[in-house]
């Protein structure tokens, strides 16, 4: 299923698409502009570095994903409106354009893929936005609806970061550990070859001092 030019999370229609292509993590939450390689504290940092420094790579007639976050609920997870009271108009205003949306991405009658998934979008959505249901939604991550945003492409570019850093550290420990492998048993071959030199010379002084005692005797005689 591809999704039609009219849904707003095609990757085309990002306008920060560009921006999370060009952004890099490296040591420990820092921050790299693959644009002019500058490193920043946090990503926040970045972003800002991006507005003031390369706004031209912002496309500014795309849209901005976060505006859709009221409707698909970006920050479930931190179960913000628990306790909150619940307004009926806004949350049918809500629930419309959650509809408004899923018919934009996902034609009812397109095809039956698109159908099917229609179905399915709204049910998870757009159905619990109501304030009888409001709050008793599982915890969604919506990977299937974002999984070809630049934000899923730099989640796995940052895990496989991560995952090729911690191999290129084994590697070096490994490395490390055969070269203090190999001179220790050099370090032992030098001692056992010093060892063996020592007892032949010491063997050797003790021939020397016998035949000359032998030498004094025959004088003697």
């Amino acid at each position: 299923f591809t999704l039609p030019d009219s849904c707003p999370f095609l990757p085309a229609n990002d306008m920060y698409l560009d921006n999370e292509l060009n952004k890099k993590e490296v040591r420990y939450q820092n921050w790299r502009c693959l644009y002019c390689n500058k490193v920043f504290k946090t990503e926040q940092y970045l972003e800002n570095h991006f507005a003031k420094r390369h706004n031209h790579t912002i496309k500014a007639d795309g849209v901005c994903l976060a505006e859709y976050c009221p409707v698909l609920e970006c920050d479930l997870h931190r179960n913000d409106q628990q306790g909150a009271s619940c307004n009926h108009k806004s949350m049918q205003k809500r629930q419309h354009r959650c509809q408004t949306l899923i018919d934009r991405c996902f034609p009812p009658h397109h095809s039956d893929i698109s159908n099917q998934l229609h179905h399915e979008f709204e049910k998870m959505y757009c159905a619990h936005l109501a304030c009888d249901v409001m709050g008793k939604r599982p915890m969604i991550v919506p990977s299937r609806l974002y999984g070809s945003t630049a934000r899923q492409q730099a989640v796995v570019r940052e895990e496989s970061t991560k995952s090729e850093g911690w191999r290129k550290f084994g590697i070096v420990l490994f490395v490390l550990f055969l070269l203090l492998l190999i001179i220790f048993y050099m370090g032992v071959c030098l001692y056992r070859k010093d060892m063996s030199i020592m007892a032949d010379l010491r063997k050797l002084s003790n021939v020397r001092r016998r035949k000359r005692l032998e030498l004094v005797k025959a004088k003697q005689f």
